[in-house]
């Protein structure tokens, strides 16, 4: 199960089985959905998504985006998993971003939202070639910039990664 799993689950359940519930291409949401379409009495339950820690907002084409307001971000940069350092033979680059951004330690309160939001993205859907591009050119113009890195972001990369069978334990 990856961290955005009991996310959709969650959605599921306040949105009903009416509709699709995808993840959005677009790196400023995580899902999408034709919900608005489909829903006689919408308003419902998108105050019932702002209850619960989402942010929904309607595009022209009548399509629900959904995301996790700023406060359900940090609980879940909070509650990333701890992990031993790997280093993936497969993926290096992807083993050397997460190193890099662990070993920063930034506080949860300063860390950003968008590298976080595109990683699960990118690995809930498995397209670990992809993370792996985009990475490297974000986390260099972060650094040069000295702006702080998402060491959550880390955190849940190295724990997909564990999983991998081609993998080496790196000391802490």
């Amino acid at each position: 199960m990856n961290a955005l799993d009991p996310i959709r689950i969650e959605l599921r359940s306040l949105m009903g089985s009416i509709g699709f519930l995808r993840l959005d291409r677009d790196d400023r949401f995580l899902f999408i959905s034709d919900l608005p379409r489909r829903k006689q009495f919408f308003s419902e339950t998108q105050a019932a998504l702002e209850q619960n820690g989402f942010t929904a907002c309607i595009d022209p084409a009548l399509l629900l985006h959904i995301d996790l307001t700023e406060a359900r971000w940090r609980r879940l940069m909070t509650a990333a998993p701890a992990q031993k350092l790997w280093y993936c033979f497969s993926y290096p680059t992807l083993s050397t971003q997460a190193r890099i951004w662990i070993e920063r330690e930034t506080p949860v309160h300063l860390q950003p939202i968008l590298p976080l939001r595109m990683t699960l993205k990118l690995l809930d859907t498995g397209e670990l070639g992809t993370l792996a591009r985009r990475l490297p050119p974000w986390t260099a113009e972060q650094l040069r910039l000295g702006r702080p890195l998402p060491c959550a972001a880390g955190y849940y990369l190295m724990d997909a990664l564990a999983t991998s069978d081609d993998k080496e334990v790196v000391s802490c």
